[in-house]
């Protein structure tokens, strides 16, 4: 991993509880990742270094998909990934203006 991203990196750490919440959801969903992401290593190998990859059951990042968020065409490559169709998924992101373009798309 090149220098600058290593150090970025060293500093990222999980919220306290956080496996213990994805295993209570996991318990009756299905959960997924959507980054966006220039390397997609860093989401895949933080997901290992946490111990979390088991807790989902996708992960895609706009790295590997050819588009960022918010893109509809992102959420509907996950979507297909999950055989699932719009109402029957609750997507959590940190930027609310980009998941309310990604959701519902200007006309």
């Amino acid at each position: 991993m090149h220098g600058l991203l290593h150090g970025w990196n060293a500093q990222v750490r999980p919220i306290g509880g956080l496996r213990a919440m994805l295993e209570a959801l996991q318990a009756s969903y299905t959960l997924a990742v959507i980054s966006n992401t220039h390397y997609a290593p860093l989401v895949h190998g933080n997901l290992a270094r946490f111990g979390l990859s088991d807790c989902f059951r996708h992960v895609l990042t706009s790295v590997e998909h050819g588009q960022r968020k918010p893109s509809s065409a992102l959420f509907h490559a996950m979507l297909l990934r999950l055989r699932a169709q719009t109402d029957e998924c609750a997507y959590v992101g940190d930027n609310p203006l980009e998941t309310t373009q990604a959701l519902f798309p200007p006309v």
